[in-house]
């Protein structure tokens, strides 16, 4: 007995097939016809068409379980395209235990990947060591750079407020420049003295290398400035300290307008008195003397606006012992004035009969500027220290150069004053020791910087 579907021999009794499991028990099968079989006719058998395969569709697949995220893949796989570079990223900071943003490159290659867009700033990463199947070349990369960040080619930027403080110190230089020339004070009266006039800065007693003086600060202020917008921080320092040693020297010009005035007023009541002639006197302050007010005033925010370049500018810093010394010479310069000579005492800097409260107490002050910026300068062993120191001295440097060389009628010593001279105009040999010493030590600050630490 077989399998109606599948023909497998059946056994007696059998209810299902176990090859196809189809219910056998529940088929009926035909009886056999009676009599013999019939004979099939002779000739060749008819052809039958061929049997054709039902199509049975498959049994719906099981879904695929969900991946273990834990567990190890069975067999590596391919990396996917573009994944080098990435490895060789990943490769590069695998070690470190926190994620480190990449240091911002100070340049910008000359070659561009493809699809990057002109103007789009990027930075190179380094070199792959071939892992992963990674050609060996720079592997460039199309990343934005912090905000606020401008790459440079090469050139230091500015420091913050280099604009501001270029604009105030060009303001005040050529105010300072104008102020050297134009009227500042101005006496008239019918009494026949010899006071009368226009006074300008050469004419007030205070040395005929008053001019050249003025001059010397504005250079330094508009130079400074200059100097600060391409990125140098010692034009920063150059400004501010010339900014501030403008101060005390209006004080001291005002003393000598002051102690003209008194002069002239004295003599013309003299003559008055004794029957000279002369029935009105006047003094009138002129337009220099304002320009040279706020020049000044304006020296002294372009000091506080340099403040912010004052800190590190990430350069080497200068030589620790060479600021030392250059401190040293600072105080040392300004020191020299105040040594008495053979007709002067110590007690000489504070009288104040000599030349008026204005003149002594502007020279003191021009001495604590030239000490106190130039030794904190100094120690400061950064570029804008060493600007600030000289920028300073700028006025104190001329006076003794015009008076170690006569220049001019006559030139006045540092300070104005020649309270530590011997009976001429000359210096102090203090202060030319310790003004050489100043520019030489500034010299080679600039040349033996401190090597960098990592």
């Amino acid at each position: 007995m077989n399998c109606p579907r599948c023909h497998a021999d059946l056994e007696t009794g059998q209810q299902f097939c176990i090859q196809c499991g189809t219910n056998v028990g529940a088929l009926t099968l035909p009886a056999p016809p009676a009599g013999p079989l019939p004979v099939p006719p002779a000739g060749p058998l008819p052809t039958t068409p061929a049997t054709v395969p039902i199509a049975v569709a498959p049994p719906a697949a099981a879904p695929a379980p969900a991946p273990d995220a834990f567990a190890p893949p069975t067999q590596p796989l391919p990396p996917p395209p573009g994944a080098a570079k990435a490895f060789a990223i990943v490769e590069q900071t695998g070690h470190q235990a926190a994620p480190v943003p990449d240091p911002v490159p100070d340049h910008v290659p000359d070659h561009v990947p493809d699809g990057v867009p002109v103007g789009v700033p990027v930075r190179v990463l380094d070199e792959p060591t071939g892992q992963f199947g990674a050609a060996p070349g720079p592997v460039t990369e199309a990343v934005p750079y912090p905000a606020g960040f401008v790459p440079s080619a090469g050139a230091t930027p500015a420091g913050r407020g280099s604009t501001v403080l270029a604009v105030l110190s060009g303001i005040a230089g050529v105010a300072a420049a104008i102020a050297a020339f134009v009227p500042i004070l101005r006496v008239r009266t019918d009494a026949p003295i010899v006071d009368v006039g226009v006074y300008k800065s050469n004419d007030l007693y205070l040395g005929t290398n008053l001019l050249i003086a003025l001059l010397v600060v504005a250079a330094c202020l508009i130079g400074g400035g200059v100097l600060a917008v391409l990125g140098r921080r010692i034009g920063a320092g150059l400004a501010a300290g010339a900014g501030l040693s403008l101060v005390p020297v209006v004080i001291i010009m005002y003393g000598g307008v002051d102690m003209i005035s008194q002069r002239a007023e004295a003599n013309a009541f003299e003559v008055a008195a004794a029957g000279g002639g002369g029935t009105f006197f006047q003094t009138r302050l002129e337009v220099g003397l304002w320009i040279l007010v706020g020049a000044a005033a304006l020296g002294v925010i372009v000091f506080m606006v340099s403040l912010l370049q004052a800190g590190g500018d990430g350069r080497p810093r200068l030589n620790v012992a060479v600021g030392v010394a250059g401190a040293l010479a600072a105080v040392a310069a300004v020191a020299g004035q105040m040594i008495p000579g053979d007709y002067t005492t110590f007690s000489s800097n504070f009288d104040d009969t000599i030349g008026g409260h204005a003149i002594v107490y502007g020279r003191l002050g021009l001495i604590a500027v030239v000490a106190v910026c130039g030794a904190v300068g100094f120690l400061r062993n950064n570029r804008w220290g060493l600007g600030l120191a000289l920028g300073s001295a700028a006025i104190w440097t001329w006076q003794w150069l015009s008076s170690v060389t006569e220049l001019g009628d006559t030139p006045l010593p540092p300070g104005f004053v020649p309270f530590g001279s011997s009976g001429d105009l000359k210096p102090h040999i203090v202060t030319t020791v310790g003004v050489v010493a100043v520019l030489v030590l500034a010299v080679i600050a600039l040349l033996t910087p401190q090597p960098k630490r990592p």
